[in-house]
């Protein structure tokens, strides 16, 4: 971890990454590696402007920002407002697992210039753990990381993409496709899974069977059985003034879909006893007994959608006893 002390290497390394209708089906982003098994996507604006977040949540982060100079200095220096300038972050990963390679592209309203000039001054005074790699018109930081793991690279593309993470290539690969040097083709499978996503969630999460294949769930017998099955996982939370969750499974073909989700329905029907279990002992736990309740798993041809929703009134009362 970082000490305060050295936030704004945080700050330049993330570009405060740290922070967070009909259906509009999600675009692939254009600076997603092109061996991406998994996206998961924060749409910060929305996540902000919900009601929910404006009124139990924002004044918070407010709070926090404004009661340290030192960050609230470094904002006016880069002359950033996260709540105003920040859009989305999107983490990609090759796999699930130790060996996972990975990316984290913000996208927003970012003063290119000030942000080079903030890294000038950071890299002058702490040398030893910000260091600047310059490769033609390309600027790259290089953030060592405590403890001695892989160190972080860090390019700010232009005026509204910077992205972040341990492998150089995919910064490198970036920059390229920010100036239209380098065109990526994304796996066929992620690609048809963030396409079906709904691009208006708050946060949605899109993967491959293959990427959780590759990691330590291909250890476990029943897992790897289930994920054989199928061609991937999507995922999203839409915040409002309640919370609709919806989750959806790609099976491999029609009888695939009916066997997991008569697993899913299983696993669902021991979560409620669980909980009204949990409810005897914890009364404010009552109330989610109805939520999962309203669960319902439906199978369509290879596709199983599982829906819910937590009702503002619901979402209100545990904010409140919070």
């Amino acid at each position: 971890m970082l000490s305060l002390r050295r936030f704004p290497i945080a700050l330049i390394a993330g570009a405060v990454l740290a922070l967070a209708l009909p259906v509009r089906a999600a675009e692939v982003d254009k600076y997603l590696p092109e061996d991406t098994e998994i996206v998961a996507v924060v749409n910060v604006s929305q996540l902000f402007d919900s009601p929910v977040v404006k009124k139990h949540i924002l004044k918070h982060i407010r709070e926090f920002i404004e009661n340290s100079d030192e960050i609230t200095g470094i904002l006016d220096d880069l002359d950033f407002d996260p709540f105003e300038d920040l859009t989305s972050i999107t983490a990609a990963l090759t796999m699930v697992g130790s060996e996972a390679k990975g990316l984290i592209i913000a996208h927003g309203d970012f003063d290119k210039a000030k942000f080079e000039d903030k890294a000038e001054e950071v890299a002058k005074e702490m040398g030893d753990v910000f260091r600047i790699h310059k490769k033609g018109e390309r600027t790259i930081y290089e953030v060592t990381v405590e403890g001695g793991g892989k160190p972080l690279f860090v390019g700010v593309v232009d005026e509204t993409t910077i992205v972040a993470g341990p492998e150089k290539q995919y910064v490198l690969d970036a920059f390229a496709k920010g100036k239209g040097k380098r065109h990526g083709t994304m796996k066929k499978e992620i690609q048809d899974l963030i396409e079906k996503v709904d691009a208006k969630q708050s946060i949605w999460f899109a993967a491959t069977a293959n990427a959780f294949l590759k990691g330590d769930l291909s250890h476990d017998e029943k897992s790897r059985k289930n994920l054989e099955k199928m061609n991937g996982i999507t995922a999203g939370l839409t915040v409002g003034r309640g919370i609709k969750a919806a989750f959806a499974i790609a099976a491999n073909n029609a009888d695939n879909a009916k066997e997991l989700a008569q697993e899913i329905k299983m696993g669902l029907d021991q979560a409620k006893g669980l909980l009204a279990v949990l409810a005897e002992q914890n009364k404010e736990l009552a109330p989610f007994i109805d939520t999962v309740g309203s669960l319902r798993v439906n199978t369509e041809g290879s596709t199983i959608t599982l829906k819910g929703e937590v009702s503002g009134e619901l979402v209100e009362k545990s904010l409140r006893r919070n």
